[in-house]
């Protein structure tokens, strides 16, 4: 397309018909998406200011202007960078020239300087090998031998006794280069192996007897829970030698068996740090005199039994049980003759009896309680602990039996003559009143052992009871006699009956009770039977196969007899009560008082009742006799029952 001309018009077409052409041409190029085209047209839009005949003749004129600007511009850019490129050569050379010049003298210098590198290479490697050497043999040093520190640890000295904190950790390296000194004598060096090992033997040696010495010297201030962990190191680090350790036992076992006597004559005779009064201001109350004593001794066994567990808590192989009490048995030893001689002056000295059966109750169960019996007995003495309480609780339980069979006794000595209530006299309810205190202190023994204890008192105490009781109702009549006994057994079973392990005295009691029962209710029937006049009547009731003939011609059995046994029936029936006899009134059990009513009037039923069958029975021939019917008898004498 040329700027500034007309488009020529080809031959014969109109020329309208041409521009109308070029115009659909334009619109069907579609320069909106010809990228390329729309940059150079936005370029030539910073040249073309104006759109005129003039401008679009001369576009292509500044347009080839605009190419060779652009030409120029860029030849000399690259004029500039060849200059740039011909300096960087020139360089290059010279560089080239310098190395190769370098290169020459490396060669002449490397062909000079071989054999120094050669010597130098095997000095290198011979100084490797002597720091390896010298690595090792500083390292077999360290491991065999003992630094001057570690030994100086190890043997202490005469005059300082104190084992210092890294004492056990040289010893542990010590014990260790002597197992490994075994090693070498088995193996490449035992020439250097035996000369090692017996070095550190006697380095051994010195330094278990510097802790010997330590724990001899510790084992007389062992006061507190920390000089016992120190000492725990030092047994368990004594435990390789058996001879010095049984030799430290030893030792801690005579210092705590001082300082323990030394505790209880304290305890005895001090007041504590709190403000407590000492034991001895209590010497005259036997009991708790005796129950401090014996507490003492019970809290001082525990902590020295802890504290020697917490001794040997860092030695194996033991049996800690076994040790502790064959050790707590040596400690207490010397506790044995104080405790005796006061306890035993103490109980001698008491003569209530209840306090006796508390004392021996009280020793019985520290007896049981404190654990300081050896395993091997072959090893106790007579004066141990263990023993002492022992003969301390045979003592109690002697004082207290001599103690109560004496009071017992002074208290039923005098028999005294039934009062005229027919109630237990006042001996009798001063030994019950005993009775029921000692089965009162109960709370501190053991179920076997308290039902033991029960049976042997009640037969020191309720036999002798019983028989004076009937030795007083000897010159008694017999309802007299009935009623005395059962108001003091019964007396008795309400104090029986609170107590456990007392039944089979219970039971004796109540079978004793039931046969005086049985003679108030004979004794009641014979007098009513005597006031009913019915004494004839009744035997031939009892005995009706020995009627020969009419009842009613039998001596004393005629219509008249029973016309007036009817009668007084009658007034019986009337008034129940009336004709009971006094000794019924004067038990004191109500329920006594009640079986006794009710068992009389069950036999006079019963002999009623053979009666009416007889008196109706028209073979016995009586007339014109009006006697109520058994059940009515039934129902006034025991009601709806």
């Amino acid at each position: 397309m040329s700027t500034g001309s007309a488009p020529a018009v080809e031959p014969g077409q109109p020329a309208g018909t041409f521009l109308q052409k070029k115009l659909t041409n334009v619109f069907e190029m579609g320069l909106e998406n010809d990228r390329e085209t729309l940059e150079i047209l936005a370029h030539m839009s910073t040249f073309v200011t104006e759109n005129s005949i003039r401008t679009r003749r001369n576009l292509r004129g500044e347009i080839e202007k605009q190419n060779l600007a652009v030409n120029e511009e860029f030849y000399e850019s690259l004029k500039s960078l060849k200059t740039q490129v011909d300096s960087l050569c020139e360089d290059i050379g010279v560089m080239s020239t310098c190395c190769e010049d370098i290169i020459t003298q490396l060669n002449t210098t490397k062909a000079k300087t071989h054999g120094l590198i050669s010597k130098t290479s095997t000095m290198k490697k011979e100084t490797s090998k002597l720091e390896n050497n010298h690595a090792l043999a500083t390292a077999v040093l360290e491991h065999f031998q003992l630094t001057p520190e570690e030994i100086r640890l190890l043997q202490g000295t005469p005059k300082d006794l104190t084992v210092e904190d890294g004492f056990y950790a040289a010893l542990d390296k010590l014990k260790k280069i002597h197992d490994d000194c075994k090693y070498l004598v088995r193996c490449h060096q035992p020439t250097a192996g035996l000369e090692i090992m017996e070095n550190m033997s006697l380095h051994m040696e010195a330094a278990y007897e510097h802790l010997f010495r330590w724990i001899q010297s510790e084992c007389r201030l062992t006061t507190d829970e920390t000089s016992l962990f120190k000492l725990s190191k030092g047994f368990a680090a004594l435990h390789a030698r058996p001879l010095l350790f049984k030799k430290a036992m030893a030792e801690y076992n005579n210092a705590r068996r001082a300082s323990v006597l030394r505790s209880l004559i304290d305890a005895l005779t001090r007041a504590s740090p709190g403000g407590g009064k000492p034991i001895e201001f209590y010497s005259r109350d036997a009991l708790r005199y005796t129950g401090d004593i014996l507490a003492w001794v019970h809290q001082t066994v525990a902590t020295e039994r802890e504290n020697f567990k917490v001794l040997l808590s860092k030695c194996e192989s033991f049996d800690l049980d076994a040790m502790a009490s064959q050790a707590i048995v040596h400690i207490t030893e010397g506790l044995s003759l104080p405790i005796k001689q006061r306890l035993e002056q103490i109980m001698t000295q008491e003569t209530n009896t209840v306090t006796l059966y508390r004392i021996w109750n009280l020793v019985n169960f520290y007896n049981k309680s404190l654990d300081i019996s050896p395993v091997d007995d072959v090893d106790v003495k007579d004066t141990s602990l263990c023993n002492t309480i022992r003969d301390l609780l045979v003592l109690s339980k002697k004082l207290f039996t001599n103690s109560l069979i004496g009071h017992t006794s002074r208290l039923l000595e005098r028999v005294e003559a039934p009062s005229g209530d027919l109630g237990p006299p006042i001996c009798f309810q001063n030994v019950l009143d005993l009775l029921r205190q000692i089965l009162s202190c109960q709370d501190s023994l053991l179920a076997e052992e308290r039902r033991l204890d029960i049976v042997q008192i009640l037969n020191l105490m309720i036999d002798p009871l019983i028989q004076s009781c009937q030795l007083s109702a000897s010159k008694l009549a017999a309802p007299d006699m009935a009623s005395y006994i059962t108001n003091c057994l019964y007396t008795l079973c309400t104090v029986l009956c609170v107590y456990e392990y007392t039944e089979q005295k219970l039971e004796l009691c109540k079978a004793q009770i039931e046969a005086h029962l049985s003679t108030l209710v004979s004794e009641q029937c014979s007098v009513l039977l005597g006031s009913l006049n019915m004494g004839s009547l009744f035997k031939m009731c009892e005995e009706p196969t020995s009627i020969c003939g009419p009842a009613s011609q039998l001596p004393g059995c005629d219509s008249i007899a029973v016309q007036t046994f009817a009668s007084k029936f009658e007034e019986f029936l009337a008034k129940p009560d009336l004709m009971t006899i006094p000794q019924v009134y004067l038990l004191l059990s109500g329920l006594h008082r009640q079986e006794v009513k009710q068992r009389t009037l069950t036999v006079i039923y019963g002999a009623y009742e053979k009666l009416f069958k007889i008196v109706t029975d028209p073979s016995n021939a009586y007339t014109d006799i009006a006697l109520r019917t058994p059940e009515d008898v039934k129902a006034v004498l025991f009601g709806n029952k």
